[in-house]
């Protein structure tokens, strides 16, 4: 099956609605054949395709083998010669817990193994995609609070968090110089928020399949529900003393019914002030202006709040 279908790859980023895309769009059309790579709870790319793409030493790839293991997952999925094989997975844009340092090494293999492919982003506005991020590596164990996080010290040994990784241009030309700008279309998670259908009717031009035809239910369907600012702010301090990915040394281990019990019972306190302060979004604005200067001339993409400014 070498090779009639053509082939399209979603980048993510993370909390740009890559679940709701993965479950609700590209389920929900004759014409699309998806292959996923989801996560849970850090149990990340569950296909052995994209494990290959982002797990697989460097000493170890191959980007043949690769292809033939795409087409033999491919497989699986198509039922249509006229489908498109979207493979979807957020994880090939890198994870902010470690600043995004694979995702060109990602890019590379992408491109080595699947150089025909179209390639498409949702790219979320700072503000909203670092709250978003933070409180969900909170959820999979993070310690650090939101000070330390985002004023990260350069790292010799390990990796860590790095805004830069926020900074979507330098990803996006180094795909751009791969597989051809002409082949990469971006969307404002913002403005997909607002109106779903019109930039799913972009993506399917992009695409060369016919429209989405999602019912209004199908579209407003919320596919992960995060914590709120008080259940994040409780479960940060437990993380110390929580075993997980993100901090496998505390000094003791809690069992996890018991974080779960004073977390949930966290989110019943009254309302306290956000996690992030009123300053945060001017923060947000200033750092990431350059970058996204950049990604408006070279693209001419803006990107724009879901929520109102507080």
């Amino acid at each position: 099956m070498d090779r009639p279908n053509p082939i399209a790859v979603h980048i993510g980023y993370h909390k740009t609605a890559t679940s709701w895309f993965q479950q609700m769009a590209f389920s929900n059309h004759p014409q699309v054949a998806p292959l996923l790579g989801g996560s849970e709870f850090g149990v990340v790319a569950s296909d052995a395709f994209v494990r290959q793409m982002i797990f697989a030493r460097d000493s170890d790839f191959d980007a043949t083998e690769a292809r033939a293991l795409f087409t033999q997952r491919a497989a699986t999925v198509v039922s249509d010669p006229r489908q498109v094989v979207v493979v979807s997975a957020e994880r090939f844009s890198g994870h902010c817990a470690s600043g995004g340092y694979d995702g060109v090494r990602i890019a590379d293999r992408l491109h080595a193994t699947l150089p025909e492919a179209k390639v498409f982003w949702v790219l979320r506005h700072q503000a909203e995609a670092i709250r978003s991020e933070y409180k969900q590596i909170v959820l999979a164990g993070w310690p650090g609070n939101i000070k330390t996080t985002l004023a990260p010290m350069p790292r010799m040994k390990t990796t860590g968090v790095d805004l830069a990784y926020w900074e979507y241009h330098r990803l996006l030309s180094g795909y751009a110089r791969r597989f051809g700008p002409e082949r990469i279309m971006l969307i404002d998670y913002g403005r997909f928020t607002r109106e779903p259908a019109a930039v799913l009717g972009e993506l399917a031009r992009f695409l060369d399949i016919e429209p989405w035809s999602l019912s209004q239910a199908q579209l407003q369907t919320r596919i992960n529900e995060g914590e709120s600012d008080g259940e994040t702010r409780m479960r940060q301090r437990l993380n110390h003393i929580t075993k997980t990915e993100l901090n496998p040394y505390p000094p003791v281990d809690i069992p996890n019914r018991v974080s779960a019990m004073v977390v949930k019972m966290s989110g019943l306190l009254p309302r306290r002030k956000p996690l992030f302060d009123a300053s945060f979004d001017a923060w947000a604005d200033e750092r990431f202006r350059l970058s996204n200067d950049l990604l408006n001339d070279e693209w001419g993409l803006v990107l724009t709040r879901s929520y109102p400014l507080r």
